[in-house]
Parts: structure tokens; sequence; C-alpha cells
């Protein structure tokens, strides 16, 4: 399972790239001075709606909450993305804004999206100044108060991968292309459109660099984003990113359960010895 939450002033980056194929996910974040980049690619075939039901088309659907508690607003931002979707809709994509007003809360909000999304595959999201969604009465901007945005999707045929970007990973000026798909994890050789969301901490001394190699090797992609912010309410930036786990990351997850239990059923049992050997020692021994 990938779920990291950044917060504080600490340049940070994170770079999600969404190949249509398909065929294969690969997620990478870690933590440093950065700019964070969602990217994703859609079939060139596959026509774009939020109003048909068609299992062949993406379907978006966003809903704002102004709720002060995190919980509430998760839920009722959820609720008012689903609302109107057709029955047994599964989102697999969560992008998510909010307000620094959550500082407190920022750690919970990976696991509230889960327990009311279960089909969620990606979660990816930052804090800004302004929030901006839809309500039951049309688009809203709100700035200087709570506010959540859940924007939900399902993205048939496309390929997501959420990688986290340090100045210090940056190919030279002179590198070739393949340096910079490398860096990515992306296949530069691939028929299918790759696209890019860039999410970048404004302390990312790296930015320049990183749209422009990436110009330079995905010349034909499309590239979309914008810098993390905080308000009045805190001066916290945040971003988040979560990705389920492959069967391998889970296989390897259950194997190594077994193992952690006994070393700590070991060690109780070690530090139990040593405390029954304290307690028969003579009291001048001790």
């Amino acid at each position: 399972m990938l779920h990291r939450t950044v917060n504080g002033l600490a340049n940070k980056a994170l770079l999600t790239t969404v190949d249509s194929s398909g065929h294969r996910l690969a997620s990478r974040l870690r933590r440093t001075r950065n700019a964070v980049t969602v990217a994703q690619s859609l079939p060139q075939a596959t026509p774009v709606s939020t109003r048909t039901t068609d299992a062949a088309t993406f379907l978006w659907s966003s809903h704002v909450s102004r709720r002060i508690n995190l919980d509430l607003a998760v839920e009722e931002a959820v609720s008012g993305a689903l609302k109107g979707r057709q029955e047994g809709w599964a989102p697999e994509l969560a992008v998510v804004f909010l307000s620094s007003a959550y500082v407190a809360e920022y750690s919970q909000l990976i696991s509230q999206l889960q327990d009311r999304v279960p089909s969620l595959k990606y979660i990816v999201g930052s804090t800004g100044y302004g929030v901006i969604g839809t309500t039951h009465d049309g688009p809203e901007e709100i700035e200087h108060a709570p506010a959540l945005s859940v924007a939900l999707a399902t993205l048939p045929g496309v390929q997501v991968s959420i990688t986290h970007v340090t100045s210090q990973q940056l190919p030279d000026g002179d590198a070739p292309p393949q340096a910079w798909a490398d860096m990515l994890g992306v296949d530069i050789n691939s028929h299918e459109p790759t696209n890019f969301i860039m999410l970048a901490d404004p302390e990312f001394s790296g930015l320049m660099e990183l749209t422009a190699g990436l110009d330079f090797a995905f010349s034909q992609a499309n590239k979309i984003g914008g810098l993390t912010s905080a308000g009045k309410l805190s001066p916290a930036r945040a971003m988040f990113a979560w990705t389920e786990p492959s069967q391998d990351q889970q296989q390897q997850q259950q194997a190594g359960q077994p193992q952690l239990q006994q070393q700590q059923q070991q060690q109780a049992s070690q530090q139990g010895q040593e405390q029954q050997q304290f307690a028969e020692q003579p009291l001048q021994q001790r």
C-alpha cells in the first residue's frame, strides 16, 4: 500500500502518470523537496462524458462540502458526488482538495475516503487556498473557510501511476528522453497517449527543469497542474497520495505478518523471562 501525507513547508513532489493501455500499475511516492505531478492518458477513441452510463466512457462527478469536521465533510462530499449516478457505480479515482482548516485531521483523510468508497484504487490531492467544487446550486469556490472538494472518476482502459520526484532525481540538461522516462517509470515507446497532472510545492526548486524535461521527452503529452497552497486558517500545506497495493505487494504483506507476529512473541517471551529472573534474584544481589 502506498500512503503518504506530507505536511508543513518542506519541498515536496508527486508525479502521477497514466498510460491508457491499462496493463500494469507502477506507483512510487517518496518524501523530499519536490513538486507534485499527476498524469493520465486517455484512449484516443474513447469519448469523455459525465452524462452517460455507457461503460466505454469516462465518468466524473464532484461535490464540495463546507462542514467544519473533516469526517462529516468527507461524508457529505462523497454522498454528493455519488448522488444521481447509476446504481453500482464504482469509482476508481478520487481527486481531493481541502482547506488547511483541517490541519489536525490531515492523516485521517485517506482512510476516510477508503471507508466511504471501497472501490477506490487511487487517491491524490492537496491543500489549497481556494477550494472549488460543485454543490446542488452549482459550482462554488470557497476561501478562508473549511472546505473539502472530492471528484470521483471511472476511467476505463486507463493506467494510473503515481510517482514522487525530487530535485535530486531530475536528469541533467543533456540527458536523453529515455532518462526522463526511466525516472517516471513510463514507456516512452508506448503507442498510447501519456499525459501528466503535476502538483508542486512552491518551494520545489526543480519545477522549471521538470516541466521542460517533460516537454522534451513527451512533446505530445498534455501537462496540467498547479502549486499547493494553504489558507489563513493554517500555513501547513499538504499533499496526499494512495495507490491500491498490487497482488504481489499484498502477498508480501501477508507473508510478512506471521514472521512479524513470531518476532513479537519471541521478544515478549524473552522480556517475560528476564523479568522472572529478576524477580527470583535475592534482594542483596539486585
